[in-house]
C-alpha cells in the first residue's frame, strides 16, 4: 500500500465534506433570506390590510355623515315648502278678505238701490200689464227669476266676484273639466252648447281645450280668460277631477286652478 495515495484520498474525503457543508450552509443561508422576504412581505401585507381597514372605516363614517347631511337637507327643504306652502295661504286669504270687503260694500250699495229697482219694475209691470204686454202672473215669474238670481248673488257675499256663467236657474255652467294629474292637467272642454259665442269671445278659451298641460304652460293659457273675467267684474267656473297619485300632487294643482277659476270638485 502506497502511504503516499493514502494521504491524498483521505485530503480529497475531507474536501468534499467540507464541500458538502459550505452547500449546506449555503442552502440554509438561501432559505433564511427567502424566509426573511417572505416575513417582510407578510408584514407588508398585513400593514396593507390595516391601512385599508382604516380607509374603509373613515369612508363607512364619511357616508354616515353624508346621509345625515342629505337628510338634514332634505327636512330643511320640507320645512321651506310649509312655510312657503303657509305663505301663499295667508295671501290668498288676505286676497279673499279684500275681496269680501269690496263686495260687502258692493252689496250695501246695491241693497240700496234694490228697492228701488224693485218699486220701478213692480211698476213697469203694471204698465205692461195695462198695455196688454204680457200677463200679471208672467211679469211676476220673470221679477221671481230675477229675485232667485239675486239671492244667487247674495249667497256668495264674501267669496269674491260672481260667475260669469248662470243658468236659467240660477247655476253657474262650467267653462272646462280639468281632470289633475300627478305630473300635468288634462283639460277639457265643458261648456253648454249655448256657450259657442260667448266661448269664441274668451281669449285662449278654444286653444286651451283638449289640452294636457304642465302648470306652468297652463297659466301662460289661463292667464287672458283669467284678465278678462276680472274686466268683466266676474269669475269662470270649471269642474276638477283627482286623478294625481298622491294628495300632495292634488292639492298643488287645485290651489293654482282657484287662481284663475272657481272650482266645482267631482267626487272619485
Amino acid at each position: 500500500m502506497n502511504p503516499r495515495g493514502t494521504g491524498r484520498g483521505f485530503l480529497v474525503s475531507i474536501s468534499l465534506t467540507e464541500l458538502m457543508m459550505i452547500l449546506f450552509f449555503l442552502l440554509l443561508l438561501t432559505a433564511a433570506v427567502q424566509l426573511a422576504r417572505a416575513q417582510e412581505d407578510k408584514e407588508r401585507a398585513e400593514q396593507r390590510r390595516e391601512v385599508a381597514e382604516e380607509r374603509a372605516t373613515r369612508l363607512a363614517d364619511e357616508m354616515e355623515r353624508l346621509e345625515a347631511v342629505r337628510e338634514e337637507i332634505q327636512r330643511r327643504i320640507n320645512d321651506d315648502e310649509d312655510w312657503m306652502e303657509l305663505v301663499r295661504d295667508l295671501e290668498r286669504a288676505h286676497e279673499v278678505e279684500k275681496d269680501r270687503e269690496q263686495l260687502e260694500s258692493a252689496l250695501e250699495e246695491a241693497h240700496e238701490r234694490d228697492q228701488a229697482q224693485r218699486d220701478s219694475l213692480q211698476r213697469f209691470a203694471e204698465v205692461l200689464a195695462e198695455a196688454g204686454a204680457q200677463s200679471p202672473g208672467e211679469i211676476r215669474d220673470a221679477i221671481e227669476q230675477l229675485r232667485r238670481e239675486r239671492r244667487y248673488f247674495e249667497r256668495r257675499a264674501g267669496a269674491g266676484p260672481p260667475p260669469c256663467w248662470l243658468s236659467p236657474d240660477g247655476q253657474s255652467e262650467s267653462v272646462y273639466r280639468i281632470v289633475v294629474g300627478e305630473q300635468a292637467l288634462q283639460v277639457q272642454p265643458a261648456w253648454p252648447d249655448h256657450r259657442e259665442d260667448d266661448v269664441d269671445r274668451m281669449p285662449n278659451a278654444r286653444a286651451l281645450a283638449g289640452r294636457t298641460v304642465t302648470l306652468d304652460e297652463f297659466r301662460v293659457f289661463a292667464q287672458p280668460i283669467f284678465d278678462q273675467s276680472v274686466r268683466d267684474s266676474c269669475r269662470h267656473t270649471v269642474r276638477i277631477a283627482d286623478e294625481a297619485r298622491t294628495k300632495n300632487g292634488y292639492k298643488i294643482k287645485r290651489q293654482e286652478i282657484e287662481e284663475y277659476f272657481y272650482k266645482l270638485e267631482e267626487r272619485r
